[in-house]
């Protein structure tokens, strides 16, 4: 059993908020084009979401839940004494393809997205799990202990 008392809380906040900022780059910089037009979204759209807030209410409702995630990864890592770089990679790996992935995927179907939309989204969640688990690794080897 893990003593969630000795997990790096300050490790879990950053690892979401590099995970945070890693989605932010992805859906604008790499495949924001991409994305909004798989999501039938065009500028009247997007600006409608700004003005009703919508758009900053699902962001502040994935950071959030993205604390969730960076909590139970790091978790998972300590219970399986996998805090390596490698192996958090490749636990981190094994849970978001086999676990998350496989069920965005299902989702993806059954909401008749497009294959290149679900691949869009379900890769960005697969390497943000990625991305939670080495930087809480990392920040884990240099004491960020908190």
């Amino acid at each position: 059993m893990v003593d969630i008392a000795h997990m790096s809380y300050l490790g879990v906040f950053m690892a979401n908020v590099v995970a945070f900022m890693f989605g932010g780059f992805w859906y604008t910089v790499l495949f924001g084009k991409a994305w909004k037009k798989e999501m039938h979204i065009n500028d009247a759209k997007e600006q409608a979401m700004k003005d009703s807030g919508s758009m900053a209410k699902a962001m502040i409702i994935d950071f959030m839940t993205g604390f969730v995630s960076a909590f139970v990864m790091a978790y998972l890592l300590h219970a399986t004494g996998m805090l390596t770089v490698s192996h958090a990679l490749m636990l981190s790996f094994t849970i978001g393809l086999g676990i998350v992935g496989i069920h965005m995927i299902a989702d993806g179907f059954y909401n008749s997205h497009s294959v290149k939309l679900i691949a869009i989204n379900t890769i960005h969640r697969v390497l943000s799990l990625m991305i939670i688990a080495v930087v809480y690794t990392l920040l884990s080897d240099f004491g960020w202990q908190g």
